[in-house]
């Protein structure tokens, strides 16, 4: 016979910035200050904040206070190990292994965000992650926490919210779409507004000068306007998209080295995501990922051209 599923109660509380207590997980002393400069935007003491590897975590390492939640930052671009949250998620007798955990890590594919949901992380933030984004999970997990289930399979937050919050986050955009398009002016999204930069930046990007590449910090900025539109409207796809677009110009450095097909590649996904619907989840992830494997090729290329241009 299984073992049942027994459900529990988390006890919540109110989300006050100057009282609000972390541990932070972060293995990266070179990205702490960083992390830290975004829990002053929130309005965390830094008294209230301990910083800890996964080693001293799991060596159990005292501290002074009981933690409100946990912040795990994922820093380096392996894959995530999330063995390490379901490690937590099983500690016997301990406190913290059912604290709200969030999730940060700038590999938010789809695959990674899905395997952070079923390894018991009750919130997923795409790295980098702003105060105002880091605010609100914040205020969702000690205010409203999930159900915490233990089954032989999984321990953790119920994961049937994820599924139910999903389903309302498309209802929402699908009626908000709808409510604008019959005050007949609809203003333009960040997304459009990305895709209209590219546009413009793609006929123009054969020998761009000084001057014209403030176009291209244009683009750039449109990009991470247009990642903070999907991450608020949790459009990962969209999210993806818009981070190839800003890793690729980030990683190209100079403008002369701008590809037009790249960056038509980049204008037709946009394209691809405004006409798909929310249903179509397959279509709209192939979309992204293509993108996403067009840069990370190019990046490639580039680099191993500019490593010849060094030896030579």
């Amino acid at each position: 016979m299984s073992k049942p599923e027994f459900v529990k109660k988390r006890l919540s509380a109110i989300f006050d910035p100057a009282e609000t207590r972390l541990i932070v997980i972060e293995d990266s002393f070179y990205s702490r200050p960083v992390i830290m400069e975004v829990f002053r935007g929130v309005g965390i003491k830094n008294d209230n904040a301990i910083f800890l590897t996964t080693d001293q975590f799991l060596d159990g390492s005292s501290y002074t206070f009981e933690p409100h939640a946990l912040i795990i930052v994922h820093s380096n671009e392996a894959e995530p190990d999330f063995g390490f949250v379901q490690a937590i998620r099983k500690l016997e007798n301990d406190p913290v292994a059912d604290l709200p955990i969030i999730y940060l890590s700038a590999l938010s594919t789809q695959s990674n965000i899905i395997k952070a949901r079923d390894s018991g992380v009750d919130e997923f933030l795409s790295r980098p992650v702003s105060s105002h984004q880091l605010a609100q999970k914040l205020k969702k997990v000690m205010e409203a926490p999930e159900r915490f289930v233990t089954t032989v399979k999984y321990t953790g937050p119920c994961r049937r919210r994820s599924i139910e919050a999903a389903s309302a986050a498309q209802r929402r955009r699908a009626e908000d779409a709808k409510a604008m398009s019959d005050e007949g002016d609809k203003p333009q999204s960040a997304s459009e507004a990305l895709f209209h930069a590219i546009s413009e930046l793609q006929n123009v990007c054969v020998g761009l000068d000084d001057v014209e590449s403030s176009l291209v910090d244009r683009v750039r900025e449109l990009s991470i306007s247009t990642m903070d539109q999907a991450r608020d409207t949790d459009d990962i796809p969209l999210l993806q998209t818009a981070t190839a677009v800003k890793c690729y110009l980030d990683g190209v450095g100079r403008s002369k080295y701008i590809e037009s097909h790249v960056l038509e590649i980049g204008a037709e996904a946009l394209t691809q995501l405004t006409i798909l619907s929310e249903s179509d989840d397959k279509e709209r992830a192939s979309v992204a990922k293509l993108m996403t494997i067009a840069v990370q090729k190019k990046l490639t290329r580039l680099r191993k051209i500019k490593e010849r241009s060094s030896a030579a």
